[in-house]
């Protein structure tokens, strides 16, 4: 296995997101980790090294359609998915990416089951 350069630690992730693929058009995977280089996306289409993308990852779980647009280059592909390096990241294009992987990962609070709770007499 080869040395990797690495300039920030790589963070795990599990976050749906789109890669623009000018061969391909658009790509749905997951990202499985990220640093300030670049990431790591699941998907089961191979990429071709050296290929320009676009990362599209919704900015807001509330509002799909702030979106981040982060473009970056295919560095590496296997059957499991593609090693992506950012061109063009902001620190505060990291900032955002960082908190959605985080709050993506973050344990979500139970929700009651209401339909196994009985109703009283006169109740809606």
């Amino acid at each position: 296995m080869g040395m990797e350069h690495r300039w920030s630690d790589r963070r795990p992730a599990d976050l749906p997101v789109t890669l623009a693929y000018r061969p391909l058009g658009l790509i749905r995977g997951r990202l499985q980790d990220l640093s300030g280089g670049g990431a790591y996306i699941r998907t089961r289409i191979a990429l071709l090294p050296n290929t320009p993308v676009e990362l599209v990852v919704p900015n807001d779980e509330q509002d799909a359609t702030r979106l981040l647009r982060l473009p970056a280059i295919v560095t590496r592909s296997g059957p499991e998915g593609a090693g992506l390096m950012f061109t063009q990241l902001t620190a505060t294009q990291y900032e955002a990416l960082l908190a959605r992987a985080r709050a993506a990962l973050a344990p979500r609070p139970a929700v009651a089951d209401r339909s196994r709770t009985r109703r009283r007499s006169g109740e809606p």
